[in-house]
């Protein structure tokens, strides 16, 4: 009787286990969180991201498809590189959204990780 609780156990809890590794893979490079936006806000400096390319991942939420976008980043200064977020576009948006499109950025040199797209100036932003 215990070893077969144990083995219920052990399976919800691998389930689970399943379960938030997928969430966590799904909004992974999703962006900076609202700590480190706060961060880029106060030391980031201006910056162009081109978008290259954006292509389905396969996610979906609600009807919501989930695209990876990578765009090439640039600050005034000339320093660049690429960079590669994820979103979940409501498909009435998506129409907005095209390949070489430049939408003004934040980032904080030395960090490529902490890089804000500002998509609500580039007049998307209720896209997410």
């Amino acid at each position: 009787m215990k070893s077969s609780i144990s083995r219920g156990l052990l399976i919800v809890v691998a389930a689970l286990a399943v379960g938030a590794w997928a969430l966590v893979s799904t909004f992974s490079d999703g962006g900076p969180s609202k700590k480190e936006i706060q961060f880029i806000l106060e030391h980031g400096v201006q910056a162009r991201a081109t978008l290259l390319t954006l292509e389905r991942t396969g996610t979906v939420v609600n009807n919501i498809h989930q695209y990876a976008f990578r765009f090439r980043v640039e600050t005034d200064s000339g320093d660049g590189f690429e960079l590669v977020r994820k979103k979940l576009i409501d498909p009435i948006y998506m129409g907005s959204i095209k390949v070489g499109m430049d939408i003004p950025a934040l980032t904080v040199p030395g960090n490529e990780k902490q890089t804000l797209i500002q998509w609500e100036k580039a007049g998307i932003g209720n896209a997410f």
